[in-house]
Protein backbone atom coordinates (compact mmCIF):
# COMPACT_ATOMS: atom_id res chain seq x y z
CA UNK A 1 0.00 0.00 0.00
CA UNK A 2 1.24 3.66 -0.84
CA UNK A 3 0.80 5.88 1.95
CA UNK A 4 2.65 8.94 0.20
CA UNK A 5 -0.68 10.27 -1.22
CA UNK A 6 -2.89 9.32 2.08
CA UNK A 7 -3.87 12.69 3.07
CA UNK A 8 -6.18 14.14 0.32
CA UNK A 9 -8.74 15.76 2.25
CA UNK A 10 -8.23 18.97 3.53
CA UNK A 11 -9.59 17.59 7.11
CA UNK A 12 -6.60 15.17 7.02
CA UNK A 13 -4.28 17.95 5.96
CA UNK A 14 -5.62 20.93 8.75
CA UNK A 15 -5.44 18.22 11.15
CA UNK A 16 -1.74 16.81 10.42
CA UNK A 17 -0.28 20.52 10.14
CA UNK A 18 -2.28 21.54 13.25
CA UNK A 19 -1.44 18.31 14.95
CA UNK A 20 1.73 16.37 13.23
CA UNK A 21 3.04 13.26 14.58
CA UNK A 22 3.00 9.55 13.24
CA UNK A 23 0.02 8.12 13.09
CA UNK A 24 0.82 5.44 10.90
CA UNK A 25 -1.27 1.94 11.12
CA UNK A 26 1.08 -0.34 10.79
CA UNK A 27 3.25 1.28 13.66
CA UNK A 28 0.54 1.71 16.28
CA UNK A 29 -2.41 -0.85 15.55
CA UNK A 30 -0.73 -4.05 14.19
CA UNK A 31 -3.94 -6.08 13.91
CA UNK A 32 -6.03 -3.42 12.33
CA UNK A 33 -3.20 -3.15 9.92
CA UNK A 34 -2.32 -6.76 9.44
CA UNK A 35 -6.54 -6.86 8.75
CA UNK A 36 -7.47 -4.20 6.41
CA UNK A 37 -4.55 -5.46 3.99
CA UNK A 38 -7.71 -8.02 3.19
CA UNK A 39 -9.68 -4.86 2.41
CA UNK A 40 -10.59 -3.75 -1.33
CA UNK A 41 -7.41 -1.57 -2.33
CA UNK A 42 -9.41 0.74 -3.33
CA UNK A 43 -10.62 1.50 -0.13
CA UNK A 44 -7.31 1.40 2.39
CA UNK A 45 -7.06 5.19 1.95
CA UNK A 46 -10.12 6.38 3.15
CA UNK A 47 -9.85 3.57 5.71
CA UNK A 48 -6.18 4.71 7.37
CA UNK A 49 -7.75 8.24 7.02
CA UNK A 50 -10.40 7.45 9.80
CA UNK A 51 -7.80 5.62 11.66
CA UNK A 52 -5.27 8.85 11.37
CA UNK A 53 -8.28 10.94 12.52
CA UNK A 54 -9.74 8.78 15.27
CA UNK A 55 -6.54 7.99 16.32
CA UNK A 56 -5.48 11.63 16.72
CA UNK A 57 -8.39 12.35 18.99
CA UNK A 58 -7.22 8.96 21.30
CA UNK A 59 -4.14 9.85 21.63
CA UNK A 60 -4.73 13.29 23.27
CA UNK A 61 -6.91 11.98 25.47
CA UNK A 62 -3.85 9.35 26.59
CA UNK A 63 -0.96 11.26 26.25
CA UNK A 64 0.06 11.60 30.10
CA UNK A 65 2.86 14.51 29.17
CA UNK A 66 -0.27 16.32 28.49
CA UNK A 67 -2.45 18.11 31.08
CA UNK A 68 -6.09 17.95 31.28
CA UNK A 69 -6.48 21.77 30.38
CA UNK A 70 -4.64 21.27 27.40
CA UNK A 71 -5.96 18.11 26.22
CA UNK A 72 -9.47 19.31 26.77
CA UNK A 73 -8.44 22.54 24.22
CA UNK A 74 -7.10 20.63 22.01
CA UNK A 75 -10.42 17.88 21.60
CA UNK A 76 -11.97 21.77 21.33
CA UNK A 77 -10.06 22.63 18.26
CA UNK A 78 -10.44 19.29 16.59
CA UNK A 79 -14.62 19.35 16.99
CA UNK A 80 -14.20 23.48 15.55
CA UNK A 81 -11.84 21.84 12.56
CA UNK A 82 -14.38 19.33 11.64
CA UNK A 83 -17.57 21.96 12.37
CA UNK A 84 -15.56 23.74 9.63
CA UNK A 85 -15.10 21.47 6.77
CA UNK A 86 -18.74 19.21 7.21
CA UNK A 87 -21.33 19.83 5.12
CA UNK A 88 -24.93 18.25 6.38
CA UNK A 89 -23.52 16.64 8.93
CA UNK A 90 -21.38 14.76 6.80
CA UNK A 91 -17.06 15.52 6.37
CA UNK A 92 -15.39 14.11 3.82
CA UNK A 93 -11.90 12.59 5.01
CA UNK A 94 -10.21 10.80 1.81
CA UNK A 95 -11.28 11.33 -1.86
CA UNK A 96 -15.12 11.81 -2.02
CA UNK A 97 -15.48 9.55 0.64
CA UNK A 98 -17.67 11.17 3.74
CA UNK A 99 -18.69 9.78 7.75
CA UNK A 100 -21.19 11.28 10.06
CA UNK A 101 -19.74 14.27 11.75
CA UNK A 102 -22.11 12.93 14.95
CA UNK A 103 -19.75 9.81 15.20
CA UNK A 104 -16.97 12.01 15.26
CA UNK A 105 -18.21 14.22 17.51
CA UNK A 106 -19.67 11.00 20.50
CA UNK A 107 -16.08 9.33 20.08
CA UNK A 108 -14.83 12.90 21.07
CA UNK A 109 -16.94 13.46 23.78
CA UNK A 110 -15.94 9.86 25.11
CA UNK A 111 -12.43 10.85 25.01
CA UNK A 112 -13.15 13.81 26.87
CA UNK A 113 -14.88 11.82 29.67
CA UNK A 114 -11.29 9.84 30.07
CA UNK A 115 -9.68 13.44 30.96
CA UNK A 116 -12.58 13.60 33.50
CA UNK A 117 -12.21 9.61 34.63
CA UNK A 118 -13.69 7.77 37.10
CA UNK A 119 -14.36 4.52 38.16
CA UNK A 120 -17.92 3.56 36.47
CA UNK A 121 -20.54 2.36 38.81
CA UNK A 122 -22.06 -0.67 36.97
CA UNK A 123 -21.82 -2.38 33.49
CA UNK A 124 -24.05 -0.20 32.26
CA UNK A 125 -22.47 3.07 32.14
CA UNK A 126 -19.09 1.10 30.40
CA UNK A 127 -20.74 -0.35 27.80
CA UNK A 128 -21.92 3.05 27.07
CA UNK A 129 -18.53 4.17 27.15
CA UNK A 130 -17.73 2.01 24.84
CA UNK A 131 -20.35 2.72 22.64
CA UNK A 132 -18.85 6.50 22.69
CA UNK A 133 -15.24 5.39 21.75
CA UNK A 134 -15.52 2.31 19.86
CA UNK A 135 -19.09 2.08 18.77
CA UNK A 136 -18.54 4.95 16.93
CA UNK A 137 -15.93 3.85 14.70
CA UNK A 138 -18.02 1.02 13.91
CA UNK A 139 -20.55 3.32 12.30
CA UNK A 140 -17.68 5.49 10.65
CA UNK A 141 -16.64 2.14 9.16
CA UNK A 142 -20.43 1.19 8.07
CA UNK A 143 -19.88 5.36 6.15
CA UNK A 144 -17.05 4.26 4.42
CA UNK A 145 -18.52 0.64 3.04
CA UNK A 146 -22.11 2.79 2.31
CA UNK A 147 -23.91 0.06 4.87
CA UNK A 148 -27.11 1.59 5.16
CA UNK A 149 -29.28 -1.27 6.66
CA UNK A 150 -30.17 0.01 10.07
CA UNK A 151 -29.70 -3.93 11.35
CA UNK A 152 -26.13 -3.74 9.95
CA UNK A 153 -25.32 -0.73 11.08
CA UNK A 154 -26.38 -1.75 15.05
CA UNK A 155 -24.26 -5.03 14.84
CA UNK A 156 -21.31 -2.82 14.11
CA UNK A 157 -21.95 -0.64 16.87
CA UNK A 158 -21.41 -4.29 18.59
CA UNK A 159 -18.66 -5.36 16.92
CA UNK A 160 -17.09 -2.06 18.27
CA UNK A 161 -18.07 -2.68 21.87
CA UNK A 162 -16.57 -6.15 21.62
CA UNK A 163 -12.82 -4.75 20.61
CA UNK A 164 -13.05 -2.06 23.31
CA UNK A 165 -14.10 -4.34 25.87
CA UNK A 166 -10.78 -6.66 24.96
CA UNK A 167 -9.03 -3.47 25.05
CA UNK A 168 -10.30 -2.59 28.43
CA UNK A 169 -9.75 -6.44 29.49
CA UNK A 170 -5.89 -6.18 28.24
CA UNK A 171 -4.93 -2.55 29.55
CA UNK A 172 -6.10 -2.94 33.10
CA UNK A 173 -3.03 -2.02 34.13
CA UNK A 174 -1.67 0.28 31.60
CA UNK A 175 -4.56 2.37 32.00
CA UNK A 176 -3.90 2.03 36.49
CA UNK A 177 -1.04 3.80 35.32
CA UNK A 178 -2.72 6.36 33.34
CA UNK A 179 -5.19 6.99 36.48
CA UNK A 180 -8.01 4.81 35.04
CA UNK A 181 -9.84 2.16 36.53
CA UNK A 182 -12.84 0.64 33.77
CA UNK A 183 -13.65 -2.53 35.74
CA UNK A 184 -16.98 -1.15 36.69
CA UNK A 185 -17.68 -1.08 40.99
CA UNK A 186 -20.59 -3.83 40.65
CA UNK A 187 -17.79 -6.21 39.20
CA UNK A 188 -14.83 -5.36 41.29
CA UNK A 189 -15.95 -2.75 43.63
CA UNK A 190 -14.77 0.53 44.54
CA UNK A 191 -10.85 0.35 43.37
CA UNK A 192 -8.32 3.12 42.78
CA UNK A 193 -5.75 3.00 40.11
CA UNK A 194 -2.87 3.12 43.33
CA UNK A 195 -4.80 0.40 44.41
CA UNK A 196 -4.48 -1.97 41.30
CA UNK A 197 -1.14 -1.27 40.73
CA UNK A 198 -0.31 -2.90 43.99
CA UNK A 199 -2.24 -5.75 42.95
CA UNK A 200 0.21 -9.02 42.72
CA UNK A 201 -0.11 -10.93 39.13
CA UNK A 202 -3.34 -13.10 39.26
CA UNK A 203 -5.45 -11.09 41.84
CA UNK A 204 -8.52 -13.02 42.42
CA UNK A 205 -10.76 -9.79 41.83
CA UNK A 206 -9.12 -8.53 39.09
CA UNK A 207 -9.02 -11.63 37.47
CA UNK A 208 -12.17 -12.25 38.22
CA UNK A 209 -13.12 -8.85 36.34
CA UNK A 210 -11.65 -9.21 33.20
CA UNK A 211 -12.98 -12.38 33.28
CA UNK A 212 -16.30 -10.59 32.93
CA UNK A 213 -15.62 -8.56 30.54
CA UNK A 214 -14.36 -11.02 28.37
CA UNK A 215 -17.90 -12.77 28.72
CA UNK A 216 -19.34 -10.08 27.98
CA UNK A 217 -16.84 -9.37 24.87
CA UNK A 218 -17.89 -12.15 23.70
CA UNK A 219 -21.85 -11.41 23.13
CA UNK A 220 -20.69 -8.30 21.67
CA UNK A 221 -18.38 -10.57 19.23
CA UNK A 222 -21.24 -13.07 18.16
CA UNK A 223 -23.92 -10.09 17.31
CA UNK A 224 -21.15 -8.32 15.48
CA UNK A 225 -19.73 -11.23 13.05
CA UNK A 226 -24.01 -12.22 12.84
CA UNK A 227 -24.05 -8.48 11.02
CA UNK A 228 -21.25 -8.93 8.58
CA UNK A 229 -23.25 -10.83 6.37
CA UNK A 230 -25.01 -7.40 5.41
CA UNK A 231 -21.67 -5.45 4.58
CA UNK A 232 -20.44 -5.61 0.61
CA UNK A 233 -18.78 -8.65 -0.51
CA UNK A 234 -15.46 -7.39 -0.59
CA UNK A 235 -15.59 -6.27 2.77
CA UNK A 236 -16.30 -9.24 4.10
CA UNK A 237 -12.94 -11.54 4.89
CA UNK A 238 -11.35 -8.16 6.20
CA UNK A 239 -14.23 -7.36 8.71
CA UNK A 240 -14.17 -10.38 10.23
CA UNK A 241 -10.13 -11.17 10.47
CA UNK A 242 -10.38 -8.01 12.22
CA UNK A 243 -12.97 -9.64 14.31
CA UNK A 244 -11.00 -12.86 15.10
CA UNK A 245 -8.06 -11.52 15.54
CA UNK A 246 -9.30 -9.08 18.62
CA UNK A 247 -11.13 -12.36 20.07
CA UNK A 248 -8.02 -13.86 20.19
CA UNK A 249 -7.04 -11.69 22.39
CA UNK A 250 -9.30 -12.38 24.93
CA UNK A 251 -7.95 -16.32 24.51
CA UNK A 252 -4.45 -15.12 25.11
CA UNK A 253 -5.15 -13.11 28.52
CA UNK A 254 -7.06 -16.23 29.58
CA UNK A 255 -4.33 -17.80 29.29
CA UNK A 256 -1.74 -15.45 30.84
CA UNK A 257 -4.20 -15.52 33.96
CA UNK A 258 -6.04 -12.89 33.19
CA UNK A 259 -4.65 -10.00 35.43
CA UNK A 260 -0.74 -10.43 34.12
CA UNK A 261 1.36 -7.02 34.10
CA UNK A 262 4.14 -8.73 33.78
CA UNK A 263 2.97 -10.52 30.37
CA UNK A 264 1.98 -8.89 27.02
CA UNK A 265 -1.51 -9.94 25.41
CA UNK A 266 -1.18 -9.59 21.70
CA UNK A 267 -1.35 -11.95 18.85
CA UNK A 268 1.85 -12.87 17.05
CA UNK A 269 2.37 -12.58 13.21
CA UNK A 270 2.75 -16.16 12.70
CA UNK A 271 -1.09 -16.35 14.66
CA UNK A 272 -2.48 -13.64 12.87
CA UNK A 273 -1.34 -16.17 9.54
CA UNK A 274 -3.38 -18.39 10.83
CA UNK A 275 -6.05 -16.56 11.99
CA UNK A 276 -6.77 -14.84 8.47
CA UNK A 277 -6.21 -18.57 6.62
CA UNK A 278 -8.84 -20.12 9.01
CA UNK A 279 -11.58 -17.15 8.75
CA UNK A 280 -11.20 -17.47 5.11
CA UNK A 281 -12.01 -21.38 5.01
CA UNK A 282 -14.65 -20.62 7.58
CA UNK A 283 -16.31 -16.96 6.67
CA UNK A 284 -19.46 -18.43 4.96
CA UNK A 285 -20.55 -21.10 7.39
CA UNK A 286 -19.34 -19.54 10.13
CA UNK A 287 -21.40 -16.45 9.26
CA UNK A 288 -24.69 -19.26 8.33
CA UNK A 289 -24.54 -20.30 11.92
CA UNK A 290 -24.75 -17.15 13.34
CA UNK A 291 -28.69 -17.69 13.10
CA UNK A 292 -28.65 -20.18 15.77
CA UNK A 293 -28.17 -19.70 19.93
CA UNK A 294 -27.65 -15.49 19.61
CA UNK A 295 -27.25 -13.79 22.39
CA UNK A 296 -30.48 -12.36 24.42
CA UNK A 297 -31.29 -7.99 24.11
CA UNK A 298 -30.43 -7.85 27.70
CA UNK A 299 -26.75 -9.73 26.89
CA UNK A 300 -26.59 -6.97 24.82
CA UNK A 301 -27.68 -3.81 26.69
CA UNK A 302 -30.54 -3.32 24.37
CA UNK A 303 -32.05 -1.61 27.03
CA UNK A 304 -29.49 1.62 26.68
CA UNK A 305 -30.26 4.83 25.18
CA UNK A 306 -27.14 4.31 22.81
CA UNK A 307 -29.13 1.57 21.45
CA UNK A 308 -33.05 2.48 21.86
CA UNK A 309 -32.16 6.19 19.78
CA UNK A 310 -31.45 3.79 16.76
CA UNK A 311 -34.98 2.95 16.42
CA UNK A 312 -34.23 -0.55 16.16
CA UNK A 313 -36.92 -3.41 17.07
CA UNK A 314 -34.76 -6.62 18.04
Amino acid sequence: MNHKNITTSPLIQHLQAQFPGNYKLKKHGKSFYFAQLLLPRKHQKSIHALYQVCRLIDDIGDNPNRSKTDALNQLNVIQEIIHAYANNNQIIIADNTSISTQALFTLINGVRSDLTHQQYPTMEALITYCYQVAGTVGLMMCDLMNVDNPHARMKAIDLGIAMQLTNIARDVWTDANLGRVYLPKTVIGQQSSESILKMMPGDQQLSYGIQQLLSKAEHFYYSGKSGISHVPKSFKIGIFTAACLYQSIGKIIEKNDYFSPDKRSYVPLWQKMRIATQCLLRLNSDLYKMNESRPSNSDLFRHLPCFTKLGIQT
